[in-house]
């Protein structure tokens, strides 16, 4: 680096004296000089760990859930219906998104009321009384339709829902018939 920055002056000086000799033969020079400083290896080193702290406070950061539960249920191979559901933890909205074989398609929100919403959370703490697995899937069964449920952190696929916990049976039913009194599903 020494011998870097010391050539780079030894230029200087140089071009500096032929500036002089040059101004004493013409009245209007033009000269360019060009300085390339190189990084050491040092300095990029420190500029690594930099970049390495502050992804590291970025990975500290967890993601916020404002969701009490979401529902995703995909199409089947015949006419299921096909809609995305979430219920915020914050102010009980029921966000409904229908996709394929549902009355209303697109984006709706409906207020759950209070007796709803203490409905729901009633029915997630009898869920919570009985371990869940992460799937109920009958993979010999690739007709019926696929539906992932997220409680909170924990998501559950379901295809086939014989061998579901009755609890998780009985909250998906109560959303389900939810969106059929709205109109959202179609009977």
């Amino acid at each position: 680096m020494k011998l870097i920055l010391s050539i780079c002056l030894l230029l200087l000086v140089a071009c500096a004296e032929n500036q002089k000799k040059e101004k004493k033969q013409t009245t209007t020079p033009t000269i360019k000089t060009e300085v390339k400083v190189e990084e050491t290896p040092s300095a990029i080193d420190s500029l690594e760990i930099i970049e390495k702290e502050v992804i590291e406070e970025v990975e500290v950061i967890e993601e916020i859930n404002y969701n009490l539960v979401s529902i995703k249920k995909e199409a089947c191979d015949g006419d299921c219906p096909e809609f995305e559901v979430t219920i915020s933890k914050l102010d009980s909205i029921l966000n409904f998104n229908g996709i394929k074989n549902v009355a209303l398609e697109g984006e709706h929100q409906l207020k759950l009321t209070s007796e709803q919403y203490s409905e729901i959370i009633k029915r997630l703490d009898s869920i919570r009384t009985v371990t869940l697995s992460k799937s109920y899937l009958d993979t010999s069964k690739t007709f019926l339709s696929t539906t992932t449920l997220t409680i909170e952190k924990d998501t559950v696929t379901v295809n086939l829902w014989k061998d579901t916990p009755e609890q998780l049976t009985n909250m998906y039913i109560y959303i389900e018939d939810l969106l059929y009194d709205q109109k959202y599903l179609e009977e």
